[in-house]
């Protein structure tokens, strides 16, 4: 009996399923590196405005490719704390009609 037939037609109906899970898979990875990538900036950020100034702060995270839309920079009392809200595109997503995913970066830090 030749099996040949059941073989290719089992492979096209789970190519599907492999691209699905290659793409999951890669938007992970961007989820996470770009988490990785803003959570450094807005630590860094806090070492900048402890040791310069607020005005230095924001110009390390302008520099690192955050808009004024994308960051804040909250002080109270002895407090600083640094939000960045900042959007990935999706690949996976896209087949779902999820464009991109938001990314969203809270660092707390004492004057």
């Amino acid at each position: 009996m030749n099996h040949k037939g059941q073989t290719l037609v089992l492979f096209i109906f789970l190519i599907p399923l492999f691209v699905m899970i290659l793409a999951l898979i890669v938007d992970i990875g961007l989820i996470t590196n770009a988490n990785i990538k803003y959570e450094s900036i807005a630590k860094e950020s806090l070492k900048v405005i402890k040791s310069k100034s607020l005005e230095a702060g924001q110009n390390y995270l302008e520099k690192n490719g955050l808009t004024k839309d994308n960051y804040e920079i909250i002080t109270k009392n002895n407090e600083i704390e640094v939000r960045i809200n900042n959007k990935v595109d999706s690949i996976f997503g896209t087949i779902i009609n999820i464009k991109e995913y938001e990314i969203n970066i809270v660092e707390k830090g004492e004057v």
